[in-house]
């Protein structure tokens, strides 16, 4: 086990009344395991995923981690967020700056070894994001999320924005990366049947305040297409 959530609830406040978003929510995510987060738009994904990763403090419930969290727990936003004034390689080596480390050859090397796994030439590397396609800055950022070494990887729909043959290389890319690296994901998405082919494990949740209304491994079906059709009935009932 690597981060846990039990009977976790969370509620905004929005003047003059408080917004419940999540409703007694319980999860476990264990090493290198790959789990994708299905529900209705606006339903408390990206909430949970905060939780999860300690951004925000769920207003009641328990989160047990065996993780450090400042440094073993890493984001991929819906955008890639990259500075448009620092090279390919100097925006995947930012968090390494931020935390201090000293950013020696062998540093850079690793850099280098990680950008050429991600499909990029060598005379890509000091691109700066505008001369990028927007693929492309999608996998610098994923590469700025994998350059600390994370042992867990949250990612909040970022490949919503690509086109159908980016997405899935970008998919294949992330697969190659995590059978190497073995670090555990929870991706956010809407597309049911990537999540069954990407995916260890489903959890679908309902509309807010969510609820686990579907928990389920995908290594028991040998028909994929018995679980998309699960998933589907079970999305029926997202209320």
């Amino acid at each position: 086990m690597l981060v846990e959530l039990v009977n976790v609830s969370h509620e905004y406040r929005r003047e003059p009344q408080e917004v419940s978003v999540l409703d007694s929510i319980s999860l476990c995510i264990s090493n290198s395991e790959i789990i994708s987060l299905l529900g209705p738009s606006g339903c408390g994904k990206s909430t949970l995923l905060k939780i999860l990763s300690r951004l925000i403090e769920p207003s009641s419930g328990e989160r047990k981690s065996k993780l450090d969290d400042s440094k073993d727990i890493n984001f991929v936003f819906q955008k890639p967020t990259l500075l448009r004034w620092r090279t390919t390689i100097k925006n995947i080596l930012l968090p390494l700056e931020l935390r201090k480390v000293e950013i020696n050859k062998a540093a850079k090397k690793e850099c280098e070894s990680l950008i050429y796994e991600l499909g990029f030439k060598e005379n890509e590397i000091h691109n700066y994001p505008s001369e990028l396609s927007v693929g492309m800055q999608h996998r610098v950022a994923i590469a700025r999320a994998l350059i600390t070494k994370p042992k867990l990887l949250l990612l909040d729909e970022p490949f919503n924005s690509l086109d159908l043959l980016t997405k899935q290389a970008t998919y294949n890319l992330v697969d190659t990366l995590h059978k190497r690296h073995r670090f555990a994901m929870l991706l956010v998405t809407h597309d049911v049947l990537e999540a069954v082919q990407f995916s260890d494990r489903i959890i679908l949740l309902s509309e807010k305040p969510a609820r686990i209304i579907l928990n389920d491994t995908t290594k028991p079906y040998q028909d994929k297409n018995e679980l998309v059709k699960k998933i589907k009935n079970n999305m029926n009932n997202t209320k």
